[in-house]
């Protein structure tokens, strides 16, 4: 049996809803087309949506009692005060199957400035710790050391905009291009190039993707896997490309938004692809998040709704 838990969808975690209509995107996603039992349990919130599975009482007792029924896990969670790292730890500590990124590939990648350090042979934009002062030139961007989903991200035009950066911040060059994303898999020590996709941004919020994309050089990110060791399992890479090149940003250690879409894209599901099927054919599809009602959506909660067209 997988247990399968996405935090948002599982847990009384508060996040707004532009945040939590993608996970809940993600648990309903990866719920449907699997062909083993699954085992679950959804905040009261949105039970509604999910009434095949039981309502959550207590995080840590509903989560040692699933991994004690299981004898797989999935886990979705935000990096943000090491959440996916801990909920991570206690699967392998449960000694189940993760079909998730390694603990000890969590805590590198949840780090951004550890994770631009440990990569090699891929551009990356040029990155400090903010200690209160730069050597970089502006315009720059200043985001969280840990965090997910653009949040807390913003522009640094001058010297001025210094004063506005909170402790546990990096700062990066601006670079210009086109935003975009890739999901990868890896097993057995090798990484396939599921998805690239481009993203839909307002300022730093991510709003959505087109799918697909192609890219000469993709071939890159695949390398950029092998340097971070433990990296196995479902993952994806945030990316600029800026004149023809990739400019790695991020790698986000998880099942990422898009994975909504690759039925509709690419004909399979996410556990076809743990089973070693990989997309032979390509739909062009539109993944939005959208403020507001939306007609037909694929998910919805509170004014926020995920459409797939």
């Amino acid at each position: 049996m997988l247990f399968l838990f996405e935090y948002t969808t599982c847990t009384e975690n508060g996040f707004p809803a532009s945040i939590a209509v993608e996970g809940l995107a993600m648990f309903k996603a990866l719920s449907m087309g699997i062909k083993e039992e699954v085992y679950s349990f959804i905040n009261p919130e949105h039970i509604a949506q999910f009434r095949n599975f039981s309502m959550a009482e207590k995080l840590n007792e509903d989560f040692l009692t699933a991994l004690e029924k299981c004898d797989k896990a999935l886990i979705i969670a935000p990096e943000s005060d090491n959440l996916l790292y801990i909920l991570t730890e206690k699967v392998e500590k449960a000694y189940i199957e993760n079909l998730g990124i390694s603990s000890r590939a969590v805590r590198i990648c949840s780090d951004k400035y550890e994770t631009l350090r440990r990569v090699r042979g891929l551009r990356t934009p040029e990155t400090e710790v903010f200690n209160g002062k730069t050597s970089l030139d502006f315009p720059l961007v200043a985001k969280p050391r840990v965090g997910e989903g653009g949040e807390g991200v913003f522009f640094i035009r001058n010297e001025e905009g210094l004063g506005r950066i909170p402790e546990n911040y990096i700062i990066q060059e601006y670079i210009p291009g086109q935003t975009a994303s890739a999901s990868l898999f890896s097993s057995d020590n090798k990484t396939e190039l599921v998805s690239l996709q481009t993203q839909v941004i307002d300022g730093f919020r991510y709003m959505g993707a087109d799918i697909p994309f192609e890219i000469e050089n993709s071939e890159e990110l695949i390398d950029a896997s092998y340097r971070i060791e433990g990296l196995n399992g479902f993952f994806g890479m945030d990316f600029i490309v800026n004149n023809g090149e990739i400019v790695l940003l991020e790698i986000n250690p998880r099942v990422t938004t898009p994975v909504i879409a690759f039925e509709a894209a690419y004909g399979i599901t996410f556990y076809d692809i743990l089973d070693g099927k990989f997309p032979e054919r390509t739909v062009r599809t539109r993944i939005r998040k959208i403020e507001g009602k939306a007609k037909n959506p694929f998910i919805s909660t509170g004014n926020y709704s995920i459409v797939i067209r």
